[in-house]
């Protein structure tokens, strides 16, 4: 194991206001964010994106502390053409639950229409949820896999591949 690497092991807990101190911290010592992620282990841009957010909204590091928005994609609605405190709470508040893809949108159209509010892109965003029928067809080994966990688990067989399927579309930030 590398000596960078076991820092990095020994880091995983540290909460997002840690990271920040310490990417700052390695800046000054260093002078360049380059010999800093050499010595840290850390990507370059993850360094960068945390000394941005020190001076972010307690609001705002809280939500990317939860983890209900990527450090990214908070610092983004920040730099790209930094608004004011009250428009960049609410830009990475309207981030949360969204997909990856969506908030590279936002991204993209606060880009192009520098200077835009969150309230006029809020009606792009908002979907109607349909109900979605699916028909699966299992291979008979399968099938039998899912009739045996159902009994271990005392679930029917359509209510164990319902929740396998929802499942999988969360995983992938479908809803």
């Amino acid at each position: 194991m590398t000596r960078s690497h076991k820092k990095n092991t020994l880091r995983k807990n540290l909460t997002l206001e840690d990271n920040i101190r310490y990417a700052i911290v390695l800046k000054n010592k260093f002078g360049t964010w380059r010999k800093a992620s050499e010595y840290s282990g850390y990507k370059i841009e993850d360094l960068k994106i945390w000394s941005q957010l020190r001076g972010a909204p307690k609001e705002v590091q809280d939500i990317v502390e939860r983890g209900a928005v990527d450090e990214r994609h908070a610092q983004n609605c920040y730099t790209i053409d930094k608004p004011d405190d009250n428009e960049f709470i609410e830009r990475v508040k309207f981030m949360i639950g969204k997909s990856g893809k969506e908030r590279d949108q936002i991204i993209l159209i606060i880009k192009e229409k520098h200077g835009i509010k969150i309230d006029a892109m809020k009606e792009k965003f908002e979907v109607a949820i349909l109900p979605l029928t699916i028909k699966i067809d299992f291979t008979e080994e399968w099938a039998e896999g899912m009739r045996k966990a159902g009994k271990d688990m005392d679930i029917r067989e359509n209510e164990l591949a319902k929740r396998w399927i929802q499942d999988d579309l969360r995983r992938e930030k479908y809803i």
